[in-house]
């Protein structure tokens, strides 16, 4: 008996959901303020999604956006598709020794020539 409760218990466990786990990499949720070399700036939320990645809106004073992406380690890579025009920003960057700023590039998916650096000046935590 005490066998069978035992075999029940952990197909039980077995099968459950796991629940997605946040990938190692500093916290970056919370708000951006992105600016570019081409004077465009980029607000940001950025939260964790259901499967551990980054998502989040994004908006400039012409237009809105939801960014998806992700971030390992200090290494941050996202993209964010654009309203109403539906352009895709393909954004990496870097995460600093101290934290502070993420400074990258982007450029338009459509037309990898339309490129700029980004940098976003904020506290990161957890950094490792």
């Amino acid at each position: 008996m005490r066998t069978t409760y035992l075999l029940a218990t952990m197909l039980a466990c077995a099968s459950a959901p796991a629940l997605a786990q946040p990938k190692p990499g500093c916290d970056v949720t919370g708000a951006w303020l992105i600016r570019q070399s081409n004077n465009a700036v980029v607000e940001m939320d950025v939260r964790r999604g259901e499967n551990g990645g980054l998502v989040g809106s994004a908006s400039t004073a012409q237009q809105t956006g939801s960014m998806v992406g992700d971030v390992e380690g200090r290494n941050v890579e996202f993209t964010i598709k654009w309203r109403p025009n539906k352009a895709v920003g393909v954004y990496q960057g870097r995460i600093t020794r101290s934290g502070d700023q993420i400074m990258g590039t982007t450029y338009n998916q459509a037309d990898p020539r339309e490129q700029a650096n980004w940098v976003v000046e904020r506290r990161f935590n957890n950094c490792q």
